[in-house]
């Protein structure tokens, strides 16, 4: 068979293209390496993407065994097209033995141009307290790793649980590279590095009581992510006096825990956190009534709000004035929330925002309650309420929320008469509801016995819903769908609807 021949540009987006929907690095490895077989051409074209990534593991599990493809890319002479190291070290007590055993093995990469490395650090001891940490190995096989491989910007650790042994590598190999790093993603607190150039940092800081957030220049940073953060975590490494100005941030993800005591309330300083360009804004976990959302400074418009709180905290905001915003979520915490006006206070919430495009509240499994006066936002467009709610209250919310395109209940309660024969003994369709409703599901409380009308306020609540385009109804899906048969000639739009 003749290849046709297609501009060198064209080949390397056909490769590029094989090799990203490929995982695995030993899987993908292989799969490469048969696009040299192709022709000369192909060849040619895709060697730097065949070699570009350089894999390890150590199983102590397995007598310590080694596997790695670095002989293999040495004996090719194709080194300089290694870009990416990947490291996964196995261990039950310690990751010592490995990580060495790791480092004598790297000189195979002598003269590498690897840019990105990624560590997975993962223990098969389920008592932790029998992990051993060799501090003096841990530091010197980081400077082992950072003198054979000197390039590093882009740097992730991951694994298992975080263990003293873990979060001592991944601050060790860090602090080789702080000054030059521009990525870091670790499932570890990072501790003792001094950042210069960082423009992406995620971490999971597991809670760890008094964490500090390593010092980086905020004007650098594009996408922060800190996750599991103690409640009183400063953020003074980032400021160098007056408030704190992230002037290139566009995402900011962050996640509290409860500790050191959530029922406390934190503040973290006299200063503002300055982000112009944000794009995308979460925040989750918080209790207390934490000043992180009071100091954030919003630019006037921005894309996408994620708010999960307890009640506590919404009451706070409740007369905070949101940017316009194309998304905002808010959700209820799903620990105990013992403040009996939570969902009055999101709905508060949610209408200072205004000029939002598409409004979400969920309600989790938490202990607050929802009655029909709690949620009359109309700009809210998507409704799902996981704690027990009355079948009346379920209909008024229908009713009176003009923008609603869907709704999830997860817990009917009750039963109603007032809806029973409404739609038999109307001879003319019923009047819709003033709602853009396209989907809807709901499911009875299973403690529940269900009530004799259930199935005529189903029948009554999808015959006045025209924009319909789904449903699910969970127990009495079957003998709704038979009840329904009658009502499909003066109800046109039933004959569309998806029901599940």
């Amino acid at each position: 068979m003749t290849l046709p021949i297609l501009p060198d540009d064209i080949y390397r987006l056909i490769i590029e293209e094989f090799i990203a929907n490929n995982y695995g690095l030993v899987y993908i490895f292989k799969q490469n390496l048969k696009l040299l077989r192709i022709s000369s051409k192909w060849r040619e074209l895709a060697l730097p993407y065949a070699y570009q990534t350089a894999f390890i593991t150590y199983e102590n599990e397995a007598d310590g065994l080694l596997s790695s493809n670095f002989e293999l890319i040495q004996t090719a002479n194709c080194v300089k097209f290694v870009r990416d190291l990947s490291i996964s070290i196995y261990y039950s007590n310690s990751p010592a033995v490995g990580l060495l055993r790791v480092v004598g093995e790297l000189n195979k990469l002598h003269g590498n141009q690897v840019q990105s490395l990624s560590m997975l650090l993962t223990h098969g001891a389920s008592d932790l307290s029998n992990q051993v940490s060799e501090d003096e190995q841990f530091k010197q096989a980081a400077n082992d790793i950072a003198v054979m491989v000197p390039q590093i910007t882009k740097l992730k650790f991951d694994g298992s649980f975080a263990t003293d042994a873990t979060k001592k590598i991944s601050s060790y190999v860090t602090k080789q590279y702080a000054q030059q790093l521009e990525r870091l993603e670790s499932e570890y607190p990072i501790s003792g590095c001094k950042f210069s150039v960082i423009k992406y940092f995620s971490v999971n800081v597991f809670g760890e009581i008094h964490f500090e957030i390593p010092e980086m220049p905020a004007e650098h940073l594009e996408y922060l992510e800190l996750f599991n953060l103690p409640l009183d975590c400063s953020w003074d490494s980032f400021r160098s006096n007056g408030d704190v100005e992230f002037s290139n941030l566009t995402k900011l993800f962050i996640s509290y825990t409860s500790i050191p005591d959530e029922t406390q309330q934190y503040a973290l300083g006299d200063y503002s956190l300055l982000c112009p360009k944000l794009d995308t804004f979460s925040i989750n976990g918080v209790r207390t009534r934490h000043s992180v959302l009071n100091q954030i400074v919003f630019p006037e418009e921005t894309n996408k709000l994620y708010i999960n709180c307890h009640g506590d905290m919404f009451q706070s905001l409740k007369d905070t004035r949101l940017p316009k915003t194309k998304l905002l979520f808010l959700s209820t915490s799903l620990e105990n929330d013992d403040n009996p006006r939570t969902v009055y206070y999101m709905n508060q919430l949610v209408s200072n925002a205004a000029g939002t495009e598409e409004v979400a509240l969920w309600v989790n499994r938490s202990t607050c309650s929802v009655s029909a006066g709690d949620i009359t936002c109309s700009a809210i467009t998507k409704l799902r309420i996981d704690v027990p709610i009355d079948i009346e209250t379920f209909v008024s919310l229908i009713g009176t929320l003009p923008n609603l395109e869907r709704i999830d209940a997860g817990c009917l309660t009750g039963d109603s008469t007032q809806y029973v024969d409404l739609a038999t003994t109307n001879k003319q369709p019923l009047v819709p509801f003033n709602t853009k409703l396209k989907w809807l599901s709901a499911n009875f409380d299973y403690g529940m016995e269900l009530g004799p009308n259930i199935v005529d306020v189903a029948i009554f609540i999808l015959l006045k819903l025209p924009m319909l385009e789904g449903a699910m109804i969970v127990q009495i899906g079957s003998e709704l769908e038979e009840k329904l048969k009658p009502f499909a000639e003066l109800y046109p739009h039933l004959k569309t609807i998806h029901l599940n």
